[in-house]
């Protein structure tokens, strides 16, 4: 059973939560008015994370990663640093150059080297990612409407990708291809999508060794408050 405490604030220094951090033998995880905070696997109760309905639901399992921020916003800086400059530079194709320019002096050697360290920066927090990162695994539910609802958007967007895409490569001509390919790439992302499902809970960090799981509705969090409180007086 859950375990509501009205002085858990994730926000707060680390030390705030010492009295809390074991978890009682029957306890899934602790929630406040804001997020669930849990370790290992997380149970929520059978609510609507959307809309906080107890019928007609479907459950999901989901596996939820969390790395550092520090090493996901290098990640992405470094990433796009050596997809925009790094490997240009390590090609030697100055703008609006249609053939690889050869390396002359030490200026070319400088470039080569300032190229190769974006690139070597990008891989080296790719790697700290897969490395870094924890996980927790959260079985939750959702309304079947707002599944439903979502799994036919998410077909019905593979089909207009699919379509777009065929129209692009059977139709246009060498002139398109780049077209093609943004659509071709529209489409895989389509598939994935539709085969992932809908991806509603996130862990917004961790503290203490929990990990806080964000994008839970207020009126989830407002219905678990409830039954946990009717819970609590029943045992009185």
């Amino acid at each position: 059973m859950a375990m509501p405490d009205s002085t858990f604030n994730p926000y707060q220094p680390p030390d705030a939560m010492s009295d809390i951090v074991a978890l009682a033998a029957d306890t899934e995880f602790l929630f406040n008015d804001k997020v669930v905070a849990g370790v290992g696997r997380i149970v929520l109760p059978r609510i609507c994370v959307v809309t906080g309905a107890t019928d007609r639901l479907v459950a999901h399992e989901s596996r939820l990663w969390w790395c550092s921020r520090w090493i996901t916003n290098g990640s992405v800086i470094t990433g796009l640093a050596a997809v925009f400059v790094g490997i240009p530079m390590l090609m030697h194709l100055p703008p609006g150059a249609t053939r690889l320019v050869p390396w002359t002096g030490i200026a070319g050697f400088l470039q080569l080297v300032a190229g190769a360290a974006l690139c070597a920066a990008a891989i080296g927090f790719l790697a700290a990612i897969l490395i870094f990162r924890s996980a927790v695994n959260v079985r939750w539910f959702i309304s079947e409407k707002i599944a439903n609802t979502s799994f036919s958007r998410r077909l019905w967007n593979l089909l207009i990708a699919l379509g777009v895409a065929g129209s692009f490569w059977i139709l246009a001509g060498p002139r398109w291809r780049g077209g093609a390919l943004m659509a071709t790439m529209w489409a895989v992302a389509s598939a994935i999508s539709l085969v992932r499902g809908k991806r509603v809970l996130f862990v917004a960090g961790t503290i203490d060794g929990l990990f806080l799981i964000g994008g839970l509705s207020d009126a989830f969090l407002a219905e678990t408050q409830r039954l946990v409180t009717a819970y609590a007086a029943k045992d009185k």
